[in-house]
């Protein structure tokens, strides 16, 4: 991940110290550009996704768990509909 001047600083943020300071993530200065960062996740930080999104993957799972064939296609449909909207260009 590249940050830019343009954005606030991840890096520099309370929660960007917070996670290198736990080992999730390394930073150093962009060689193309000194004023941005190169953050990359750790080992330690790909593990905490992993396990992360394992539990999300299980609370989905479970959350959809009562709905029918149908239904779940309905739903598929209905979500698709609303990420289309969100989306849009002339949003």
């Amino acid at each position: 991940m590249r940050l830019t001047p343009s954005r606030p600083p991840v890096a520099d943020a309370p929660a960007g110290s917070a996670l290198e300071s736990a080992g999730m993530i390394e930073r150093s200065l962009d060689r193309a550009d000194r004023r941005s960062f190169q953050i990359r996740l750790t080992e330690q930080g790909y593990a905490a996704v992993d396990a992360a999104m394992t539990r999300h993957t299980a609370n989905v799972t479970a959350l959809l768990a009562g709905l029918t064939p149908r239904e779940l296609t309905t739903l598929d449909a209905l979500a698709r509909k609303l990420l289309h909207h969100l989306t849009a260009p002339d949003r």
